[in-house]
C-alpha cells in the first residue's frame, strides 16, 4: 500500500501533508496495483471508508486529513468504488457534518447517483 494511503488509514495529516508536499497525487488509488479490485480508492474516498465502524475515532484527525486533501486538489467528486464519490460514503454517517460541509464547499455534486440509485439530495 502507498504511504500516502497509509497515512489515511492512520488518519495521520501530517504524513498526509508530507507525502502530498513531495508531489503525490491526491488521486492514487490505493488498488492500482491489484488485478482483482474492481474499484477505485482514492486518499479522499478512502477517508470516508476507512474504520467506519466507529466513525466517532479520530474524527477531528478524519476531517484534517480530507481539508488537506482538498486543499492539495482532490477532485471531489471523482466515481471511485460502487460508482461512489466521498460525498456520497460521507451522508452516511451523521458524525461526518463537518466533512459534509467541506466537500459541499469544494463543489461536491449533491445530485450524483451511484449504482443503487440514490443521491445526496435527501439526507442533505
Amino acid at each position: 500500500m502507498a504511504p500516502i494511503h497509509e497515512a489515511i488509514r492512520a488518519f495521520d495529516v501530517d504524513a498526509l501533508r508530507s507525502e502530498l508536499a513531495a508531489g503525490v497525487s491526491p488521486e492514487l488509488d490505493a488498488d492500482a496495483d491489484d488485478p482483482y479490485e474492481d474499484g477505485i480508492y482514492t486518499p479522499l474516498y478512502s477517508a470516508m471508508q476507512w474504520c467506519t465502524q466507529w466513525p466517532e475515532r479520530k474524527l477531528e484527525e478524519r476531517v484534517a486529513c480530507v481539508a488537506a486533501l482538498l486543499e492539495a486538489g482532490a477532485a471531489v467528486n471523482a466515481i471511485c468504488y460502487n460508482s461512489k464519490t466521498a460525498l456520497l460514503a460521507a451522508v452516511q454517517y451523521e458524525e461526518f457534518g463537518d466533512i459534509v460541509d467541506l466537500l459541499l464547499a469544494a463543489g461536491a455534486d449533491v445530485n450524483h447517483h451511484y449504482a443503487y440509485d440514490d443521491s445526496c439530495e435527501s439526507v442533505i
